[in-house]
């Protein structure tokens, strides 16, 4: 067994150096860490490769994945599904909840992979900038945290938005 005291304690150990200490954290399992480790493969690195090449994929993916088995949850009644960090990590909450939604395509495609994706174009922006130009399209309907609550987690779509999100920053929306 690769497992041994020592190493799950250093896991334990780590996993608290890396957990934003606003939020209780919950390890996610081995199972489900396994799945997403699968998913990540197939759905994002195989992607990328065929798409854009090796290159591109072993640069900008990120190297790092922080899996979290539970969610982490705002005052505001949201929460958060992801977070990319300095270029090179991507933190994904609610692992322990994917063998739940494994056979729910959406649901799956809704918690796990966009979020993923959409990580990834943080991961992109902070290390290769996009055109300041782009916040000029929407530039004044930006709802900062606003973005949950009525009137803005409604109507989104003809305001500009690809979603009630992305009206909180240029940042978000452009991912």
């Amino acid at each position: 067994n690769y497992l041994t005291p020592y190493n799950i304690d250093f896991i334990y150990r780590y996993e608290f150096i890396e957990s934003d200490m606003n939020y209780y954290t919950v390890p996610a399992d081995m199972t489900s860490s396994i799945m997403m480790a699968h998913l990540v493969k197939y759905l994002c690195i195989e992607s990328y490769d065929e798409v854009a090449g090796i290159t591109f994929t072993r640069t900008y993916f990120p190297k790092m994945f922080f899996l979290i088995g539970e969610f982490e949850y705002r005052n505001n009644g949201t929460m958060i599904l992801g977070t990319a960090e300095g270029g090179k990590k991507i933190l994904l909450s609610g692992l322990n909840y994917l063998p739940l939604m494994a056979n729910d395509i959406e649901m799956l495609n809704y918690y796990y992979i966009k979020t993923i994706h959409h990580e990834f174009v943080h991961i992109l922006n902070q290390t290769c900038e996009y055109s300041a130009d782009f916040q000029l399209i929407t530039g004044s309907g930006y709802v900062a945290d606003s973005w949950s609550e009525y009137p803005y987690n409604e109507g989104y779509l003809q305001r500009g938005f690809i979603s009630a999100y992305a009206q909180q920053s240029a940042d978000e929306d452009f991912a």
